[in-house]
């Protein structure tokens, strides 16, 4: 695990400032893809569709993009089960690949008194054999945004898969949204993860523990310039829990007003993923700064009303989410 990919640091400068405006000439809603992990979620004896990147894919075709979800599950029910409920939402299962050997993953949720989430992750899954193809090499050069994680990288041919897709993708944002999971993870793997990625998304613990692996400040205002600094990333999307979200760019920091969760027997699970589509969301609108999280903060705190990574949204928040795109430059 944490090999690096020597070929891939050809062209890096150059993707760190995607293109994606131009994409808006094409007819139809923006592509948004989730790289990565498709898996159940089992909670309290529940199973839940759910994997970051497909969160995230979701979230995004909730809010209007054309979301797809890039993963890979087994020939068994529950693959069939994700299939199913991808289609059910309106989404093309075009890019999920089906291994004929590796069953679907799974991941055992438990739930603290906060309900806070832990995650015990299952190993040896048919995510872990992603395959990059021409379908999806096409795919990458189409699309306007990708997320992706460093879960999906634990094993060799994954985590090639999906370096490949990222280089490809040299015109699109690519959201790395860190989501540390212990112990599928490594300097060279966030490393490069870092180099291959426009943007960052994490929360505070994970801003500290990049800041003590790289040797930033622990400040946490330093440790996010010297991480956008340091990657030449266009932005650092910082999540605070009930706090909201900030973004720092070129032009410094960003905040809109925090939104408190509703009650209700919700969980954690799943909000950071809906904060990360509705960023994307309004990057590639290009809406200002206050809208776009103020959308943030909602979904975000939305999901974590609710039960599951994935509810159906809101009136109020496909509402806000609606916008026209921006003229191409």
């Amino acid at each position: 695990m944490g090999r690096e990919y020597p070929h891939l640091a050809q062209g890096l400068h150059a993707m760190k400032h995607p293109k994606h405006p131009t994409k808006n000439e094409r007819a139809g809603p923006p592509k948004i893809v989730g790289l990565g992990e498709g898996l159940f979620d089992l909670i309290a004896g529940d199973a839940h569709c759910g994997g970051a990147p497909l969160n995230f894919a979701l979230h995004a075709h909730q809010l209007g993009n054309q979301g797809l979800a890039v993963t890979r599950v087994g020939q068994d029910d529950l693959g069939s089960r994700l299939l199913e409920e991808l289609a059910g939402r309106g989404m093309s299962t075009e890019f999920v690949q089906i291994d004929p050997a590796l069953p679907t993953g799974t991941v055992q949720v438990r739930l603290d008194q906060r309900a806070q989430p832990s995650y015990e992750i299952v190993a040896d899954v048919a995510w872990d054999a992603l395959e990059f193809s021409p379908e999806l090499e096409t795919l990458a050069r189409e699309s306007d945004a990708v997320c992706f994680g460093t879960l999906a990288q634990r094993e060799d041919a994954s985590r090639g898969a999906i370096q490949r897709f990222l280089q490809a993708a040299e015109n699109a944002e690519r959201l790395l949204d860190v989501n540390l999971r212990p112990p599928f993870y490594d300097p060279a793997t966030l490393s490069t993860s870092c180099e291959l990625a426009s943007a960052v998304k994490l929360n505070e613990e994970e801003l500290q523990e990049l800041a003590g692996m790289f040797g930033f400040s622990l400040s946490t205002e330093e440790a996010a310039d010297q991480l956008r600094h340091r990657f030449k990333l266009r932005l650092i999307a910082l999540s605070r829990g009930s706090r909201g979200t900030v973004v720092f760019d070129g032009d410094g920091k960003h905040e809109s007003e925090p939104v408190t969760a509703g009650g209700g027997r919700g969980d954690a699970v799943g909000a950071g993923d809906a904060t990360a589509a509705a960023l994307v969301h309004g990057v590639v609108r290009g809406w200002p700064w206050k809208r776009t999280l103020a959308l943030a903060n909602r979904l975000g705190a939305y999901v974590v009303s609710c039960r599951g990574a994935c509810p159906e949204l809101t009136a109020e928040i496909i509402e806000m989410s609606e916008h026209p795109l921006r003229p191409p430059f």
